[in-house]
């Protein structure tokens, strides 16, 4: 428990909290001049909501970004929270422990409603400032299955409009840091065949208008406010309806709930948050690494958009968009082959390079590389993988080149794998086409393919080196070129990655696919990846991304130098550390989102080097707890004591 506290966890919210009083009828109405002046003095302070929400996590140390803005992290006045629909159960199981909670049950369905609540705020908390809105009815709006009856009127109007209004009221006057939180539940994915008369109906509608409000109100605001919502299983919803129910869950509804309020704003702002989904344990064994910041608001839209063509087969036995993304790339359709991510790619492309060597086929990859090449690898028909020592970067240009260049000579591999930028030391190297020019103007090639896995390459800047890769693609035969859109892009669940090369080598990859690739991916994923390239936020959804993994990498970076560690910086959602390897097998086996891996020749067991991703701040804490306990339970000595005057001075 020591530990959580110093790492920056929140502390469980108190039990007990100040009597909240039910709203009053507020009669007249004053003149519009007095409204204003009072909207004026209810403005939140300059520190907003960032010093009112996060204020116990400010005073650890823990840095969070409130806003593009840079809100200050200086201590300020907690304020007044706006808790609007549900029941006063929702309202306390909803709002953070270190702040003033004023609950108005009801509809709101005029700007004079909002300027009735504006009224009872300063009546009810003299001094205070408004820091903010929680609006809870779009999950616990009255239910009904018929959609022709006064019920789905009143549902309509506790959700949508009852938020819109208080929007429209409230927002103008709110400073930059504010934060305003909706609610919904998987209600919203309710197919109408699945609703009865007590489970539907506009609820599940309202729920699904809130979603889609609150991601177009998070567009709008994102220069100024953090918008987000949280979306209630149906067995959590109905826990917290009922406070008696099931207390543990309701505890633990409450602690889930009480994290979203501590997020930093790049990763809570425009997302809708699943809550009361069963905990999800991760092992060495997890699939990780997918953006902590998703896909891009343009993506998802269009692939709402998209399901409207669900069951149609594209016209001509191959889907349209397949053109524009070319041109979205800035390249012919025939020099590229779409497949299910960078890993089909990999596969399909060691198909090629095993047929056109002949057996047995070898391939080459460096060492380290990424650990799952090797399998796929041999599924596309490697009989043989061979590692060329890759030295650590970090100890000056890796004289690697020459060693491939030997090794080819006396394998004659069917491919050459490789990693660039670097997995899992996020090395780029400056001269890595020039030195790949090179190799191929060196030798014959005619039965070896070299692949070059760009996974990593949205993260870094682009080059001159990386201009020479792209024309080595455009007129070799023996250059395949493996990119993704898993990463920056957000769509690792849709699972796209292509190969751009030369027509004639592009169209011996499509090939191996079921009708040359032409039926091979839905017209939806390609228009989610046409979205994500060229839609009108990408640009800036990647500037966002950029900047989430560059902060959040030197906060953990001097989190686990605060531990011993050494680390290394990277522009990759990850980077390389070294430590103890004892430490690193026992954080890996407790799930920590590391991998240990070595450089050929090194022993120095206390200076082992590992990879460490970068993902979302609570799991980032998580890494770090199992780090600082592997330390402890490995009975180490104070190696981290031992090392100082190497690397003193």
């Amino acid at each position: 428990m020591a530990m959580a506290i110093e790492l920056g966890l929140p502390k469980p919210k108190a039990l007990h909290r100040p009597v909240r009083m039910q709203p009053r009828v507020i009669s007249a109405m004053s003149s519009i001049g007095e409204s204003k002046s009072l909207l004026r003095r209810l403005q939140p302070a300059a520190c907003g909501v960032q010093a009112a929400w996060l204020s116990a996590w400010a005073r650890r140390g823990v840095r969070q970004n409130a806003t593009r803005a840079e809100v200050a992290e200086t201590e300020g006045p907690s304020g007044v929270l706006l808790v609007t629909g549900g029941s006063p159960a929702l309202a306390d199981l909803s709002t953070p422990r270190n702040c003033r909670v004023l609950h108005v049950p009801g509809t709101f369905s005029s700007p004079e409603d909002v300027e009735d609540l504006i009224r009872k705020t300063e009546r009810e908390h003299p001094g205070q400032e408004i820091a903010g809105l929680l609006h809870i009815g779009g999950a616990a709006s009255s239910a009904s299955s018929s959609l022709a009856s006064s019920a789905a009127i009143v549902s309509l109007d506790e959700s949508l409009r009852s938020l819109t209004v208080l929007v429209a009221g409230l927002v103008p006057h709110m400073q930059p840091g504010a934060r305003l939180l909706t609610w919904s539940s998987d209600l919203a994915f309710a197919s109408p065949s699945t609703w009865t008369t007590t489970h539907g109906g506009m609820a599940a509608l309202a729920s699904a208008f809130v979603e889609q409000y609150t991601q177009a109100l998070a567009h709008q605001l994102r220069h100024s406010c953090t918008v987000y919502g949280l979306r209630l299983t149906e067995e959590a919803l109905r826990i917290a309806l009922d406070p008696a129910l099931d207390p543990d869950m309701r505890s633990k509804l409450e602690r889930e709930i009480c994290d979203l309020w501590s997020l930093p704003h790049r990763e809570a702002h425009g997302q809708i948050f699943p809550v009361g989904r069963p905990e999800v344990t991760f092992t060495s064994t997890s699939a990780r690494g997918a953006s902590v910041l998703g896909c891009s608001l343009d993506v998802a839209w269009a692939l709402k958009g998209a399901s409207k063509d669900a069951a149609a087969y594209p016209v001509d036995g191959r889907p349209r968009t397949y053109k524009a993304l070319a041109s979205a790339l800035n390249t012919a359709p025939d020099r590229l082959v779409w497949a299910h991510g960078a890993s089909d790619v990999i596969l399909r492309t060691a198909l090629v390079a095993a047929k056109r060597a002949g057996a047995p086929a070898v391939a080459l990859m460096q060492g380290p590389s990424w650990p799952n090449a090797t399998l796929l690898l041999r599924s596309g028909g490697m009989n043989r993988i061979d590692s060329v020592p890759y030295p650590d970067p970090t100890h000056g240009a890796p004289n690697f080149w020459p060693k491939l260049r030997e090794q080819i000579d006396s394998q004659a591999p069917a491919m050459v794998y490789l990693v660039h930028p670097h997995f899992p030391t996020g090395a780029k190297e400056s001269n890595f086409a020039a030195e790949l020019r090179d190799l191929l103007a060196s030798g014959d090639f005619s039965r070896t393919l070299v692949a070059v896995d760009q996974t990593y390459l949205g993260f870094t800047e682009w080059t001159e080196d990386d201009d020479i890769l792209e024309t080595l693609a455009q007129f070799n035969d023996n250059v395949v070129l493996i990119r993704s859109l898993s990463k920056v892009e957000g769509l690792a669940g849709l699972r796209l990655g292509y190969a751009k090369s030369t027509s004639t080598t592009a169209d011996l990859i499509a090939e191996t696919l079921p009708f040359s690739g032409g039926l091979y991916i839905s017209e939806m994923a390609l228009t989610g990846a046409l979205a994500a390239i060229k839609g009108p936020l990408s640009a800036e959804h990647r500037k966002e991304v950029l900047r989430f993994y560059n902060d959040e990498q030197l906060w953990l970076r001097n989190q686990l130098e605060a531990l011993g560690f050494e680390t290394f910086a990277a522009f990759a959602p990850f980077f390389m550390l070294r430590g103890p390897k004892a430490a690193f097998d026992a954080a890996v086996q407790a799930g920590a989102a590391i991998q240990a891996f070595s450089f050929a020749g090194e022993s120095d067991f206390q200076r082992s080097p590992a990879v460490c991703l970068v993902a979302d701040r609570a799991s980032n804490q998580s890494t770090i707890r199992m780090l600082k306990t592997a330390l402890e339970e490995t009975g180490l000595p104070d190696w981290a004591q031992m090392l100082k005057p190497m690397f003193s001075g």
